[in-house]
């Protein structure tokens, strides 16, 4: 199809969403009895530009075959104003970076629309391919032209795991440290209910567990601060079992000299067994309910709370490090254990809270006198319960000592590492993976993937690539903001979703000619943005003179 803006037709439907006004065609109706109504299903096929005039997308044509659209239907599809502050961010990234070189090494076809798509990913913060083409109404491209959704679907299966392994290989390459190393490692699951797609199977989901998953885990240069591969793999294949796989990953891309932080989803005999065969030192959250993590506590449990030497004043918390053996193996591990007020009276409260349920509960079945004593195994943990002569409930009775002990070990957490280093040292290296948490959280909700929208294998391998490329960019933004965020002491205005929102502001104007030049002077905001990047207003100059011919010739198609 061409990219020509239309005059809605008579018959469709509007909805605002995210990102603007969506147009939809009923594509069947079905009468609902009971509720007396019509129920539509309705298919989107395009968004509004103005209060008459749409852009269609791919399936427009299904429901309106009679609308040609061609050169002679409708007019030309640039905008007169153009946003190009968030694209003059994100292209510059791409450039520093150097991703769009190598993007253009591995995918020379290509690589200009895998750009434009990850514009498109990060500053419309969706995934969903359909609603392109109104992007690129009034927004800059680096591609020679636009693309349909359909033809989006054919590049992201042309997007192949060879040509995305050859790109890790090499941006690993160019991020390879020779000194010692640390690297996060997390995963998250993304849903898919689509049949094409071979790794979709029920798993361990952290949200909607009845929806087929795939596993999306990310490793993640913690010293500076650089997402450096990712991997897709089985939805049933839990955390645990894929984390030697992982390392072996890392020795591929020729990451020697590193340790893993991981999280205690990572804690299991089975992966430090991997991680010291292979040489990798690790830093990891151990789950509490171990015995040796319940001992490492009880050992310094009293000295820490009282001893002020043991006070981490950046972190607010106290603590110290003690030598054990871990799990069987021959070598002793550094815990480093911790104590933490706040945490302390925040797990008391929900603890309590419990307890006065448990208790409301035992009260309702002790006036039903129905409950027999193998109905209330749950409760004999934490209470003494007595039953009567035939067997039923009668009464209740706190295990004070039993209920002392669980309060007492409320606030501890410990660390593992293999390594020597104080505890402070391990708390500040494991509380800056918030990084690749964060990480997470956008790849999910602001980049839209918490479900695929794709069919088969290979376009979810293309959408997996490109969350990944857009994931290296808003952490660009996020790491360049933080110091702003700081020395402005705001921290509404410089989150990577802010700073977008205030570069999609600066927009140019066609003028009579038909060229495009910037309407207004930057804002005190956008130039503090500017510089978190090393540019200036007149780079930001330099980059509209350049693309003005451009913009101009598509706008007279």
């Amino acid at each position: 199809m061409s990219y020509r803006k239309i005059l809605r037709p008579k018959g469709t439907s509007s909805s605002t969403q995210k990102g603007g006004i969506y147009v939809y065609a009923s594509a069947e109706k079905r009468y609902d009895r009971e509720r007396k109504y019509n129920n539509n299903k309705r298919v989107c096929i395009g968004k509004m530009i103005d209060d008459e005039y749409m852009m269609p997308n791919g399936r427009f044509s299904e429901f309106f075959p009679d609308i040609e659209i061609d050169e002679a239907a409708g007019e030309a599809v640039m905008s007169d104003t153009v946003k190009v502050g968030s694209t003059f961010l994100i292209d510059h990234i791409f450039s520093r970076t150097q991703m769009d070189r190598l993007l253009g090494n591995v995918f020379p076809d290509t690589a200009e629309y895998l750009q434009d798509l990850v514009s498109y990913n990060l500053i419309t913060e969706d995934n969903v391919m359909q609603y392109y083409d109104a992007f690129t109404y009034d927004h800059r491209i680096v591609g020679a032209n636009a693309i349909s959704d359909t033809s989006i679907s054919r590049l992201l299966k042309k997007t192949d795991t060879e040509g995305i392994e050859l790109f890790l290989r090499a941006w690993n390459q160019l991020h390879k440290n020779t000194e010692a190393v640390y690297i996060s490692y997390d995963s998250t699951n993304i849903n898919t209910t689509a049949e094409g797609i071979e790794m979709a199977e029920y798993g361990h989901a952290k949200e909607d567990d009845d929806i087929p998953v795939v596993n999306y885990s990310v490793a993640y240069d913690q010293d500076r601060s650089v997402p450096l591969f990712y991997e897709t793999y089985p939805g049933s294949i839990i955390d645990n079992s894929q984390c030697d796989m992982m390392a072996g990953k890392a020795r591929e891309y020729g990451h020697e000299n590193i340790g893993f932080i991981m999280d205690r989803g990572y804690f299991s005999a089975g992966n430090i067994k991997h991680l010291a065969k292979r040489g990798y030192a690790f830093l990891l959250m151990a789950k509490g309910n171990a015995k040796f993590v319940r001992e490492a506590v009880e050992e310094v449990r009293l000295a820490i709370r009282v001893s002020v030497k043991h006070y981490i004043a950046e972190h607010e918390v106290y603590g110290t490090t003690v030598k054990r053996k871990l799990f069987n193996e021959d070598k002793a591990r550094y815990f480093h254990v911790y104590y933490d007020d706040t945490r302390a009276s925040r797990e008391r409260e929900v603890f309590l809270r419990r307890l006065k349920k448990m208790e409301e509960a035992l009260e309702r079945k002790n006036e039903k006198k129905l409950n027999r004593k193998e109905d209330l195994r749950s409760y004999e943990k934490y209470y003494l319960l007595k039953f009567d002569d035939n067997g039923y409930f009668q009464s209740y009775k706190r295990r004070d000592s039993i209920i002392q002990k669980e309060l007492d070990r409320f606030g501890y957490f410990v660390l593992i590492t293999s390594e020597k280093m104080k505890a402070s040292e391990a708390l500040s290296k494991y509380r800056d993976r918030d990084a690749v948490e964060k990480l997470f959280r956008t790849i999910k909700s602001l980049l839209g993937m918490d479900t695929f929208w794709v069919h088969e294998t290979s376009s979810m391998e293309g959408k997996s690539f490109l969350a990944f490329l857009a994931s290296v960019i808003w952490n660009e933004m996020y790491q360049a903001m933080k110091p702003v965020k700081k020395e402005e002491k705001d921290r509404k205005h410089y989150t990577v979703p802010a700073v977008m929102k205030e570069m999609e502001k600066i927009f140019i104007t066609k003028d009579s000619k038909g060229n495009y030049r910037k309407k207004y002077a930057l804002t005190a905001r956008q130039k503090k943005i500017l510089k978190a990047f090393g540019l200036e207003e007149r780079n930001l100059d330099s980059y509209i003179r350049k693309l003005s011919p451009s913009l101009k010739a598509r706008s007279m198609v």
